[in-house]
């Protein structure tokens, strides 16, 4: 039970952060580049799906704090608040990517693309390590739905009802509306070839 969880926290705590002395800090710069943007704070927030169940506003909360520390943001495909809404409320100088799944749906896949050229996203990135969920006992304990007033934003948004309304089940991450269970590396060179955003590939 949350033995991936257990490992990832006891791995995280054998680095240390390791200090210098003499260096002369009296003027400090944490700034640095990602993809050929600057930014001013070296953190890039994972994307993390339905934020509205910890705070009313959501995903545009999390926005105007990175906007404000200067850190980059990754907008989660299964975000309460669409890629639209966080850039608007994110200052115009703000890193901001997308996490994609990529779906059966070819045409919603490029659809989700479009979306966040269109919103000024600087990069894609490409989840491919969940196409079968693990067992989550501590959703199947709390019986996990999403609560009947929040949505999948851009599922809602797409029109992509069957979509919308599979994640309110219990198996949420291996609805087949949503993820492509035969996602391969030629899915990424596709994927490649509709967009000119950089391509992360996360999960590795």
């Amino acid at each position: 039970d949350n033995g991936t969880l257990a490992e990832n926290t006891k791995a995280y705590s054998r680095h240390l952060l390791q200090w210098r002395c003499l260096r002369g800090v009296e003027k400090v710069d944490l700034a640095t580049s990602v993809l050929g943007h600057r930014i001013r704070s070296p953190i890039c927030v994972a994307p993390t799906a339905m934020q509205k169940l910890a705070c009313p506003a959501g995903e545009i909360a999390m926005a105007r704090a990175c906007a404000r520390a200067g850190a980059a943001m990754t907008v989660s495909s299964w975000s309460t608040i669409t890629v639209e809404e966080v850039a608007a409320a994110m200052d115009s100088s703000a890193l901001q990517w997308f996490q994609l799944y990529a779906a059966p749906d070819r045409a919603l896949t490029e659809s989700f693309v479009r979306r966040a050229e269109q919103s000024g996203c600087k990069a894609i990135v490409l989840t491919i390590d969940a196409p079968r969920s693990g067992v989550r006992f501590a959703n199947m304990r709390n019986s996990f739905n999403l609560p009947p007033h929040l949505s999948l934003a851009h599922y809602s948004s797409s029109n992509n009802r069957e979509a919308a309304l599979s994640l309110r089940s219990e198996d949420y991450n291996s609805s087949r509306s949503t993820i492509d269970k035969a996602l391969t590396g030629t899915d990424v060179l596709w994927l490649k070839s509709i967009t000119h955003l950089p391509i992360v590939v996360k999960g590795v």
